[in-house]
């Protein structure tokens, strides 16, 4: 079986019964549309994989280490650089900046062209679910989410646009650039580092 198809059936076992914050939707949907966009962007499967997988360790009880056993090295790889502590010991809403601090940072780290695939197809998606919540809700949306702020979601948000900025002639980077343009309606914020 292809690692694609492997990466699927694993995600879809990992997730079952998990749903998204925003929609009573199976949470496996947003990892597959994560892959479907890696797929408009790399032939590499490992990598389309990883987007599949991206959630497994954050939201399920799989840990990094059976991602390394079931897909090896590299796409352990891919899915750590997006996997972020959770802080279980305390509550969600009071660790969210410092999480997204530590996963800018991972980012920050690294050239690596998959690794800022993954990132922009899990925000991409991201993005697509705020906008289609936005048009629903307007901006009660922000009660879904651990950060209710809009002006630190931006500006996480717009750090990561700048962070991909190597994919910005890819359709995918414009699509997020422009969700988040019309999320958000701001101009600059400041990301503090």
């Amino acid at each position: 079986m292809d690692v694609i198809e492997r990466a699927v059936e694993f995600a879809c076992k990992a997730h079952h019964g998990g749903k998204r914050k925003t929609r009573d939707i199976p949470s496996v949907l947003h990892s597959l549309e994560a892959g479907i966009i890696a797929i408009r962007i790399t032939d590499d499967h490992n990598t389309i994989a990883a987007c599949i997988l991206h959630d497994v360790v954050e939201d399920t009880p799989y840990s990094l280490d059976d991602i390394r056993k079931e897909f090896g090295d590299r796409i352990a790889f891919l899915v750590d650089s997006e996997t972020e502590d959770k802080h279980p010991e305390r509550p969600k809403e009071e660790t969210w900046l410092e999480r997204k601090k530590q996963l800018i940072s991972k980012i920050e780290s690294t050239d690596d062209r998959e690794v800022h695939i993954l990132w922009l197809a899990d925000k991409l998606s991201n993005m697509r679910d705020f906008y289609r919540l936005y048009l629903l809700e307007g901006d009660k949306m922000w009660e879904h989410f651990n950060m209710k702020d809009p002006d630190v979601q931006y500006a996480y948000y717009k750090r990561v646009l700048e962070c991909l900025s190597d994919l910005k002639d890819l359709p995918a980077y414009m699509e997020l650039e422009q969700y988040i343009g019309l999320i958000f309606r701001k101009g600059d914020s400041k990301w503090v580092k």
